[in-house]
C-alpha cells in the first residue's frame, strides 16, 4: 500500500500516527470510530473493525478465549476487601 499520510509511516512515534489519522478524520469519520462496530474509512485506508471486548468475564469476544464465570459480578461490585476476600477464598478455616 502506498503511503499517502504520515499515519500510515512507521518511521513516526505511534502518538504521532494517532493523532495525524484523528486529524485526517471529519467529525462523522472520528464518531464512527467510538462505536465497537468502528465504521470502515476507504479513503484513509481504514478496514471496517469490531473491537469489542471487556474483561469482567474475561476476554470474551476474541475468538479463543479466556471467559470467567458470571458470578465475578457479584465480587467486583463490592468495595468491601472483607466481603471480597470471602467470596473469593470462602470462609477463614
Amino acid at each position: 500500500m502506498e503511503k499517502k499520510y504520515k499515519f500510515q509511516d512507521e518511521a513516526f512515534s505511534f502518538q504521532e500516527r494517532a493523532k495525524d489519522l484523528v486529524d485526517q478524520m471529519t467529525i462523522e469519520e472520528a464518531a464512527s470510530q467510538m462505536l465497537f462496530e468502528a465504521a470502515k474509512i476507504e479513503r484513509l485506508g481504514v478496514q471496517a473493525f469490531n473491537w469489542w471486548n471487556e474483561a469482567l468475564h474475561g476476554a470474551a469476544r476474541s475468538g479463543m478465549a479466556t471467559v470467567f464465570p458470571q458470578s465475578n459480578e457479584s465480587i467486583t461490585c463490592d468495595w468491601s476487601s472483607d466481603v471480597v476476600l470471602f467470596r473469593s477464598s470462602g470462609p477463614p478455616m
